[in-house]
C-alpha cells in the first residue's frame, strides 16, 4: 500500500472520528477502525490524545466482535488498542487500560490462547489499584486454572478472594448441620418465587460477587476436595439473599 493510499485512509478515518464524536454505535467504531488501522504507523506518531482516541475505538470494535463471538478478530482489535496507548497508560488512561486488558484476556481465553490470557491477567494483578478492579481478572484466572487441572491453585485463589471480601469458610460442618442445610436448601428452592428471582437483580453488588466466587469455588472443590462442598453450601445459605 503506497503512501497516498495510506494517507487517504488515515484522513478518511480521522474525518469520520470528528463527525461521530457522540455516536457510540458498534457499527460506527468498526467503520472508523477499518480506515484508521490501515495507517497505524502514522497514527502512532500522532499526539497522545489522538492515539488514545483511536485506541478507544479499537477497544469498542473489539467488544463488538466479542458480542458476535468472533474472538480472533476481537483479539486483533484489542491488541491494536493496547499498542496505541502511551507508555504510562496505567497512570494516564487507567480505565481504558484495565478494560482493554480484561477484554483481551477473555477473548484470548475463548480461543484457547491461555498463555496470552494469563499474561494479560498478570498485568491486571500488577497494575490494578484496588481489589474491586481485580475481581473479574481473578474470576477468569480461576476458570483458567481449573481448565488446566490446577485445582489447588484455583481453590487457594478463590479462598483468598473470599477472605478479602470478608467471608469466612468454616473448617468443619457436623452431620447435624449438614442435614439442616439440606432441609434449608429444599425449603429455599421450594419457596423461590418470581419475586425473589427479580429481587436478585437488585442485590447488593458485593453479595453478587461473593456468590459468584462461592459457586466457582464449589465447582473446583467438587473435583478437588468434595468434603469442602458442604461447608461452601453453608456459607451460601448465610448470605442475605438466602436469608430473606
Amino acid at each position: 500500500m503506497n503512501y497516498y493510499h495510506v494517507r487517504f485512509h488515515e484522513m478518511l478515518g480521522m474525518a469520520l472520528i470528528n463527525a461521530s464524536k457522540d455516536d457510540d454505535e458498534d457499527a460506527t467504531a468498526l467503520t472508523i477502525v477499518c480506515q484508521v488501522n490501515r495507517s497505524l504507523t502514522s497514527i502512532k506518531q500522532r499526539s497522545s490524545s489522538v492515539r488514545v482516541q483511536v485506541s478507544s475505538l479499537n477497544y469498542k470494535a473489539g467488544i463488538a466482535a466479542m458480542k458476535r463471538s468472533d474472538y480472533a478478530t476481537a483479539t486483533s482489535y484489542l491488541g491494536t488498542a493496547l499498542q496505541l496507548l502511551p507508555d504510562n497508560h496505567w497512570e494516564s488512561n487507567y480505565s481504558l487500560s484495565l478494560q482493554a486488558h480484561m477484554a483481551i484476556a477473555k477473548a484470548s481465553y475463548s480461543i484457547g490462547d491461555t498463555d496470552k490470557a494469563q499474561a494479560m491477567l498478570e498485568l491486571i494483578f500488577k497494575h490494578a489499584t484496588c481489589m474491586k478492579d481485580k475481581l473479574d481478572a481473578y474470576y477468569l484466572f480461576v476458570n483458567l486454572l481449573h481448565s488446566q487441572e490446577r485445582g489447588e491453585e484455583a481453590y487457594t485463589i478463590c479462598q483468598n478472594v473470599l477472605t478479602q471480601l470478608g467471608e469466612k469458610i468454616p473448617d468443619y460442618v457436623s452431620p447435624e448441620d449438614s442435614k439442616a442445610m439440606v432441609q434449608k436448601t429444599i425449603a429455599l428452592l421450594h419457596d423461590f418465587s418470581e419475586e425473589k428471582l427479580l429481587a436478585m437483580k437488585e442485590m447488593d453488588q458485593t453479595v453478587q460477587v461473593v456468590i459468584k466466587f462461592y459457586v466457582l469455588m464449589s465447582t473446583v472443590s467438587y473435583f478437588l476436595k468434595p468434603e469442602v462442598s458442604v461447608r461452601l453450601v453453608r456459607c451460601l445459605l448465610s448470605l442475605p439473599l438466602c436469608c430473606s
